[in-house]
């Protein structure tokens, strides 16, 4: 899934988006424990080889809601 997302985030670059490519494989805290960068871009996507509920979107959403509503 990292040269997926790598092969994405190029082509989405010369589309003229801005972006970021964070590649976590260890930990959704870790990877959703920079609320700036989901703050600076307004957007967040997920991208593995797993499950639907449960998984490494539900980790990192439960996180990214953590710090929105600390905020």
């Amino acid at each position: 899934m990292v040269a997926e997302a790598l092969s994405a985030a190029e082509k989405l670059k010369a589309e003229g988006m801005m972006l970021k490519c964070l590649i976590c494989t260890r930990s959704a805290y870790r990877c959703a424990g920079d609320p700036d960068s989901v703050k600076e871009t307004g957007a967040l996507v997920t991208a593995e080889e797993h499950q639907i509920y449960g998984g490494l979107g539900s980790a990192v959403a439960e996180v990214v809601l953590k710090y929105t509503l600390s905020d």
